[in-house]
């Protein structure tokens, strides 16, 4: 979800198309980010809690990581945790070059079902 906030008329575009653009943005009203949705994850009997080791990363990437973590904090995307499992988060480039947060949760996904789509005994 992307928010538009345009304070000034600078808007880059062919002069038939800024009045447009900018009642669109005056008329912009962000839609509620709360999803209705919850789900809830089981953990198989057998699973014993784990903890990843940290991957390695510069420090640009460290301070990167921890800025983009800390505005997810104050923005209420994540919360802190102080769970017994904790999975890898590695850093991958963008087309852009700026760096994406990804969590490896194969681990965890592999010891827990979803009550909603429990698995089957196919022999995959």
């Amino acid at each position: 979800m992307y928010n538009i906030v345009e304070t000034g008329s600078n808007i880059d575009a062919y002069p038939q198309y800024k009045p447009m653009i900018e009642s669109m943005i005056a008329e912009y009203k962000p839609a509620n980010t709360e999803c209705p949705v919850s789900k809830k994850i089981v953990l198989e009997e057998r699973t014993k809690p784990f903890r990843h080791q940290p991957s390695r990363h510069s420090a640009v990437e460290s301070e990167s990581n921890r800025k983009q973590v800390d505005a997810w904090l104050q923005d209420g995307i994540v919360r802190k945790s102080s769970s017994n499992f904790a999975s890898r988060v590695v850093l991958v480039k963008k087309k852009d070059g700026t760096d994406r947060i990804c969590v490896d949760f194969r681990r965890s996904c592999w010891n827990s079902f979803s009550p909603q789509n429990p698995r089957t005994n196919s022999g995959v």
